[in-house]
């Protein structure tokens, strides 16, 4: 980040020495903040003279000194101190202390990122948005998933554009791999097409834009490098070469092994040469003049400028929202805030001041946003980053516990004791003390004024966007979010289905993009069920939606599901004839199994069996010799392809298993307990208990082992217990199901907080 503290407006000295900004009434000195053309006693490669930066610079306040002394950086790590050129300066106090301020508030912004860079509640938020972004893209536009990747080894957070990188991205991508694959998504306005359309840029921003402009260095680099491309005296290999050499001017000086969070093998890939790192952040590229309207207003409240308020931010900040308005999906509007904070003061391409406003600017347009999240533009505007509270920005951010106004008021106490004159004061309090570096009514919220509709946002046509029944609302928003993620888990489940009958087996992860789809079709039923809606009620929903079924001897298609070794062995060992289909399968000409195979399945041959095998001299038996119960284990359990009869013989064999468990449930109840109350307690259970999938779940032998069997007889004991008839579920049912599925290894899902719309 280049950030110059300096006025740019000075006239020759005064009478008494000192120097006095043009047009104005204070001394020199005062700072303003400004992503400006550092000035450079070295020029490097492509510079064409003194002025040309060569890459981001720490902040200096302006002083009376040469550029020389100027051009000193303060040693990192160390809070900022008077230099002697201010100690001997004629600048009053309360100059000194907004430089500090300044100061102070460039490490606060690094060190800001850096903790937010790896906040787990955040990174979790991000990748909730840019599974929900995945998973309807998959649904609309499965030709366009790789709009969400890039190759460019410029950007941050890059993977590329295949498949499996991005889906890995979704899966367990860190942050600000998650924040590029959004970005591309956004900027591409493939998500907002899928929103209603691509929105008009804000007018704030749109007024603003014209007074960033380009670097110098940034200029000076596109320049030389196009000379090098189109040279005819050098090879492919060494323009590159030159054109590497020359990016020392505009990328990051950021360490690879020092970023937070930490560099993915995916990224390393494209983002790291011998030089290090190639990202080029936004303050390589642009900056703002001091003549500018936003760095009057900034200087004012004490905001650093470095390239304009984040229209990203702004971006990201709307489409969460309309996420949350169209999709049904439950997001947290200030942990996305915080993510492209994070991003932007690590990568360096804003300030916390400009990502705040980006934010700000969006939340205005969001009717009934939380108004804790506004922004008060002030210099106290350190004390409030949520999700961090005072304490911990105290213990990790700020520098020696203090925030920079604190670290600015110490300073001028210090420099302005008790007993010390107020000549030059800017302000002093009632009592002749000194008051903050900031003018106490300069308490601007960015947020004054009424919401306004979302801009350019046409609302889906079955969403009522308000309404005087609110609850009702809310409800119908649930109903269809939960409508709209069973029907994407069932098209994911499906094209993994199709993935796995057509490559003869299974293709490795093809199933792997279920998961986030199950996860958002759980999230959606927990949603109704904090709205009151009785699971029953949700479960003959489902039902009718997908004519899936899960009550005692529901009889539908068998389900194609993912089985590994340990799977198969497990569902050939329950089978029984019972499970068969009418008409067994036929074994091939010439089959045959070996001992190995049939002690995997379970399977003892005869004495006359094993005298066959000894007898071929292959140690092999021909399958036609097994019965057919023992045919469809030892297939089962076998590393052959999985048939749609065994599916069949599967979904039989764990509807068996829960049926039986049913009626056991049902013998051992109370006596005089209605059946009506049984099937819909065991029911609840059933939905409380196992995983959301878009078949009926008592037909997946994955879920019918013990474990499970145990804990919906025992969630449905509990529930008939408490006689809730079609009423909402009670708390305690709800966590004892995630007592039970932690157990399970499953998510909890029920009784956990539901997460903030904040």
């Amino acid at each position: 980040m280049t950030i110059e503290v300096d006025d740019h407006r000075l006239v020759p000295p005064a009478p008494s020495g000192s120097s006095t900004p043009s047009g104005a009434h204070t001394p020199s000195g005062e700072p303003t903040v400004e992503s400006t053309t550092a000035e450079s006693a070295a020029s490097g490669p492509g510079t064409s003279g003194p002025g040309t930066t060569t890459g981001p610079a720490v902040i200096r306040p302006a002083t009376s000194g040469s550029a020389s002394e100027r051009e000193r950086p303060r040693p990192p790590g160390r809070s900022a101190q008077p230099s002697p050129e201010r100690r001997n300066s004629d600048a009053p106090p309360w100059v000194l202390a907004r430089i500090r301020y300044a100061e102070e508030s460039v490490a606060f912004d690094k060190r800001l990122g850096e903790y937010l860079a790896e906040n787990e509640a955040v990174t979790a938020e991000f990748r909730k948005m840019a599974s929900a972004a995945w998973a309807a893209t998959r649904q609309r536009h499965p030709s366009a998933l790789a709009t969400f990747g890039d190759t460019s080894k410029f950007k941050a957070g890059v993977v590329g554009r295949s498949r499996e990188a991005l889906q890995r991205v979704v899966r367990s991508g860190n942050l600000r791999e998650l924040v590029a694959f959004l970005y591309e998504g956004i900027s591409s306005d493939l998500v907002p097409e899928m929103l209603g359309g691509a929105e008009e840029q804000h007018p704030e921003i749109a007024a603003e834009r014209p007074s960033r402009r380009q670097r110098e260095a940034y200029a000076d680099f596109m320049r030389r490098a196009m000379e090098i491309q189109a040279s005819d005296d050098l090879t492919t290999a060494e323009k590159e070469a030159a054109v590497e050499d020359l990016q020392a001017s505009v990328v990051t000086r950021a360490r690879p092994d020092a970023v937070r969070p930490p560099l993915s093998e995916a990224e390393r890939r494209f983002a790291v040469n011998d030089a290090g790192l190639t990202w080029m952040p936004a303050t390589s590229v642009y900056d703002i003049p001091m003549s500018a309207e936003f760095q009057g207003s900034s200087e004012d409240s004490g905001g650093l400028v470095a390239t304009g308020t984040a229209g990203s931010t702004y971006r990201f900040m709307l489409h969460a929202a309309r996420m949350r308005e169209h999709w049904g999906l439950d997001l947290d509007l200030g942990l996305i805030r915080a993510g492209m904070m994070a991003i932007s003061l690590t990568v360096g391409h804003h300030t916390v001041h400009e990502v705040m406003r980006g934010a700000q600017l969006a939340l205005n347009d969001v009717p009934g946003h939380d108004p804790a999240l506004d922004y008060t533009d002030n210099w106290d505007r350190y004390w409030d980053i949520y999700p961090l509270d005072e304490q911990e920005l105290r213990e990790n951010v700020a520098r020696d516990g203090l925030f920079p106004d604190e670290h600015a008021q110490a300073l001028l106490d210090e420099l302005n004791p008790p007993d010390a004159t107020r000549t030059g004061a800017r302000e002093a309090g009632e009592d002749g003390s000194f008051v903050r570096p900031h003018r106490p009514g300069n308490v601007r919220p960015v947020a004054a004024g009424p919401d306004r509709p979302l801009p350019q946002m046409p609302t889906t046509p079955d969403i009522p966007a308000t309404g005087p029944d609110t609850a009702a609302a809310d409800l119908a928003v649930a109903w269809r979010a939960h409508a709209r993620a069973l029907t994407a888990l069932g098209e994911a489940a499906a094209e993994a289905a199709a993935s796995e009958r057509n490559s003869g087996g299974g293709t490795p992860g093809a199933w792997a993009g279920t998961d986030e789809a199950r996860r958002l079709l759980e999230d959606a039923e927990a949603r109704l069920l904090t709205l009151g809606v009785a699971l029953d009620e949700a479960r003959g929903r489902a039902t009718a939606a997908t004519g899936r079924g899960d009550r005692p001897g529901a009889d539908e298609a068998a389900p194609v599901v993912p089985r590994d070794a340990a799977r198969r062995r497990w569902i050939a060992g329950q089978v029984t004839e019972a499970d068969l289909p009418l008409t067994p399968p036929v074994p091939t000409a010439g089959e045959t199994v070996g001992m190995a195979e049939l002690d995997a399945a379970g399977v003892t041959p005869t004495h006359g069996q094993r005298t066959e095998m000894v007898l071929r001299g292959d140690g092999r038996l021909p399958s036609g010799a097994l019965s057919p119960l023992d045919q469809v284990r030892v297939r089962m359990a076998g590393t052959g392809t999985w048939t749609d009869t065994l599916d069949m013989v599967a979904a039989n064999t764990s509807r068996r298993l829960w049926s039986q468990a049913y009626a056991e449930f049902a013998g051992a109840a109370p006596e005089g307990a209605d059946g009506t109350d049984l099937t819909r307690a065991w029911a609840a259970a059933v939905l409380l208990v196992l995983p959301a999938e878009p078949h009926a779940v008592l037909a997946d032998s994955r879920y019918a082992d013990d474990g499970f069997r145990r804990s919906v007889r025992q969630v449905a004991g509990h529930l008939l217990d408490a006689g809730t008839g079609n009423g909402p579920v009670p708390a305690s049912a709800a966590e004892l199901a995630d007592t039970l599925r932690s157990g399970l290894g499953l998510r909890q899902r029920w009784s956990t907080s539901a997460p903030s719309t904040r």
